[in-house]
């Protein structure tokens, strides 16, 4: 999903979840708490307006601080338009 990276955000994340991140990071790998670090991350960079706009450069790089990956996130929402038929 999205990776959460640093001290700072550790600490963020968990104290939004309600969860210790920092005495327990494996914590993030469970899926439980995989999905909701990346509902957080999402919501704290305010990300629904750029993907209202379908503006997948800005967004990746928010997430990833540069453009890697930006083809295939390009191609999964060019797929996922097609089969919703948006």
């Amino acid at each position: 999903m999205i990776q959460i990276t640093g001290r700072t955000n550790y600490d963020a994340c968990g104290k939004a979840l309600g969860v210790n991140l920092i005495d327990n990071p494996s914590r993030l790998a469970d899926f439980d708490l995989a999905a909701l670090s990346a509902g957080w991350f999402w919501d704290k960079n305010e990300l629904n307006s750029y993907a209202d706009q379908d503006d997948i450069l800005t967004i990746t790089k928010i997430i990833n601080g540069g453009t890697n990956g930006l083809d295939d996130r390009q191609a999964y929402l060019d797929r996922a338009k097609q089969v919703f038929g948006i």
